[in-house]
């Protein structure tokens, strides 16, 4: 329950964090 509860968390902030890193580097790779 923990480790679950941690992992969600750990993968929210992920997401926030990664989408914007991937969309940086589609705009690079296109531009």
């Amino acid at each position: 329950m923990i480790l679950a509860a941690i992992l969600l968390k750990l993968g929210g902030y992920g997401l926030i964090r990664f989408i914007p890193l991937c969309i940086s580097k589609i705009n690079k790779i296109n531009h």
